[in-house]
């Protein structure tokens, strides 16, 4: 990138530090994030890294705007809120296929405990919702 550029990243806050231990399903929803994001190499955090990360890189004029993205109760549009749980549950289902043979940690042991954890997620986020926040950074360099 050549001095006085622009990059702009965007990156998702998928673990609400503040959900609610009442909401078991979306508590095992934050392990299971945990634990594919490590296993596969990834970072789940990123989203709260990407400012210092530029910084350090030798970026200025560094700023962030983030929004709240609303699933099942918390769609911003009220006849988007079924469909959205559905949808964003569904992206999950395929994890099984790369389950260990002793399951997920804290989440299910078994294909048929997970699909079951994913259903009972669905549920939660209908009645409850989930909203992860989207981040768009931008920088510029040195």
């Amino acid at each position: 990138m050549k001095p006085g550029g622009w990059i702009q990243i965007v990156e998702v806050e998928w673990i609400d530090s503040e959900t609610p231990h009442s909401l078991p399903e979306l508590h095992k929803h934050a392990l299971m994030q945990q634990w594919s994001t490590s296993t596969f190499g990834m970072d789940i955090d990123i989203a709260y890294k990407v400012e210092n990360l530029l910084k350090g890189a030798g970026f200025i004029n560094i700023r962030k705007i983030q929004f709240d993205h609303g699933y099942g109760a918390l769609a911003r549009k009220p006849e988007q809120g079924d469909g959205s749980a559905e949808l964003y549950v569904e992206c999950f289902r395929s994890i099984d296929a790369k389950m260990p043979a002793d399951g997920i940690p804290g989440v299910a042991k078994t294909s048929q405990e997970f699909h079951s954890f994913l259903d009972r997620l669905e549920a939660e986020i209908k009645q409850y919702g989930f909203q992860p926040k989207l981040n768009f950074i931008y920088g510029q360099k040195t």
